[in-house]
C-alpha cells in the first residue's frame, strides 16, 4: 500500500492551516522547521494538495525564511518545499518574489542546495506572462554570475532560466534588452565554445546545448525584426559579434 493510500483519510483542509500557523512562529525555530518538513512531506506523498498549499499562505513564509535566514535548516527546508511546489505551481511563488527568495543569498548554502534553488529559479521562469518580468529582473544578474559557475549542473540550470526567459519575452525588446545587459549573450555563446579552449571543466548536454542555440537564435531573429538597420555599435549585434564560435 502507498503511502497516499495510507493517507486516504487525512484531511488536508484541516490541518493544513495549522501547519502554516506553526511556520509563522518566528519565535519557535523547532517548531517552524518540523511544520516546514510536514508540509514537504504532504507535497510528497499527497500530490495533489500542492494547489492548496500554493494558496495557504505558505508561500510568502518560505520566502520570507530564505531572505532573512535566522536558521539555515528551516531556510534549507523552506527551498525545499518551494522546490516541489514550482514544478507544477510556478506563478504563485514568483509573485511573492520567490525568485528574489531562492537566488538572493544562494552562496550561503553546500553545492546540493544551490543546485535546488538556482533548478527552482528555472521553474519558475517558465511560461512567464508578460506583466511578471518585473519580478524577475532584478535577478537577472544572478543568473548571469551563475552562467560562469563551475558547477555544470548549476549552469545548465541558469541556462534553462535563459532560455525560458528569452522564450516568454521575445516579443519586448525592452525586455530582452534587460536580459542581456548584464553579459548573457556572451557568457552562452562562450558555452557553446570546446570546455577544453576556454578552461571549463565540463561540456553542456546535448539537450542543454542545443537549447542554448535556439536561445541566441530566437534573439537574433526579434532583434531583425525591431533593428533592421541597426548600427554594428548597437548592444546586441556587437555583443553577439564580438564572440565568435571556435
Amino acid at each position: 500500500m502507498g503511502q497516499e493510500e495510507i493517507l486516504l483519510g487525512f484531511s488536508v483542509d484541516g490541518f493544513l492551516p495549522v501547519l502554516v500557523d506553526i511556520l509563522g512562529m518566528e519565535h519557535r525555530p523547532e517548531m517552524m522547521l518540523l511544520s516546514c518538513r510536514a508540509i514537504t512531506h504532504l507535497l510528497e506523498v499527497v500530490p495533489k494538495s500542492a494547489a492548496k498549499v500554493a494558496q495557504s499562505g505558505a508561500v510568502p513564509i518560505f520566502c520570507q525564511r530564505l531572505l532573512t535566514i535566522e536558521f539555515i535548516d528551516v531556510a534549507e527546508q523552506s527551498l525545499l518545499a518551494m522546490h516541489k511546489l514550482s514544478v507544477e505551481h510556478p506563478e504563485p511563488l514568483l509573485r511573492s518574489n520567490g525568485l528574489s527568495a531562492v537566488l538572493t543569498f544562494i552562496d550561503f548554502f553546500d553545492m546540493n542546495t544551490q543546485r535546488t534553488a538556482i533548478a527552482t529559479a528555472a521553474n519558475m521562469c517558465r511560461n512567464m506572462t508578460p506583466d511578471s518580468f518585473e519580478l524577475v529582473v532584478d535577478m537577472i544578474p544572478n543568473m548571469t554570475n551563475i552562467l560562469s559557475s563551475s558547477d555544470h549542473k548549476m549552469v545548465e540550470s541558469a541556462c534553462m532560466c535563459f532560455s525560458r526567459l528569452v522564450d516568454s519575452c521575445h516579443t519586448s525588446e525592452m525586455q530582452l534588452d534587460a536580459i542581456a545587459s548584464h553579459g548573457a549573450l556572451v557568457q552562452l555563446v562562450n558555452l557553446l565554445r570546446p570546455a577544453d579552449v576556454v578552461g571549463r571543466g565540463f561540456e553542456l548536454s546535448t539537450g542543454n546545448y542545443t537549447s542554448v542555440v535556439k536561445t541566441l537564435a530566437m534573439s537574433c531573429r526579434a532583434l531583425r525584426l525591431w533593428r533592421p538597420k541597426a548600427r554594428v555599435g548597437a548592444s546586441w549585434p556587437k555583443t553577439l559579434r564580438s564572440q565568435r564560435v571556435q
